[in-house]
Order: C-alpha cells, then sequence, then structure tokens
C-alpha cells in the first residue's frame, strides 16, 4: 500500500471509512486508523463513503456532535489497547 494513498485520504477534513488490499481504515483529521473485519461489514451495509456526521443520523436520526466526540474517544481506546492499529502520517 502507497504511502501517498493514506495522505491523501487523510486531507480530507470528514470522517471516511476505505478500503486499500484487503484492509479497512477509517479517517479522521488527523488520524487513520486500521480496523478488522468486523468492520468491513459495517463499511459494506452503512456506505463506502460516509462521513462521521452522517453514521450517526443513519443510527440516531439525528446529528449530534456529543455522539462524534464519544465515537472518536471510543477509537481512541480502540487504537490505545491495540485492538486497532493507529497508522501515522
Amino acid at each position: 500500500m502507497a504511502e501517498t494513498n493514506l495522505k491523501e485520504y487523510q486531507k480530507n477534513p470528514k470522517f471516511r471509512i476505505r478500503k486499500f488490499n484487503g484492509r479497512i481504515y477509517i479517517f479522521n483529521r488527523d488520524r487513520a486508523f486500521e480496523i478488522n473485519t468486523m468492520s468491513l461489514e459495517i463499511w459494506k451495509n452503512i456506505g463506502k463513503d460516509i462521513t462521521l456526521s452522517n453514521l450517526v443520523e443513519k443510527m440516531y436520526g439525528e446529528s449530534n456532535t456529543n455522539i462524534e466526540n464519544k465515537i472518536m474517544e471510543f477509537v481512541d481506546f480502540l487504537c490505545i489497547n491495540e485492538l486497532i492499529i493507529r497508522v501515522d502520517s
């Protein structure tokens, strides 16, 4: 996987889920994480190009910055506990 691909997606200020060479990555403003196959099912069923705001809206019926922040806190927790892999640029 070319590092330039990851950096290109990280330029987008919105939260994204992308697939590269059979691996799934989620992106935020300044972070990228590799996630597991369970997330692949989410990626397939919710959308290949969904923002975090849209994900929250689909799940809860409304946009809520507080929910978005809690999701990012959870992602950080998963990364700290090595349940997902942070990809540093």
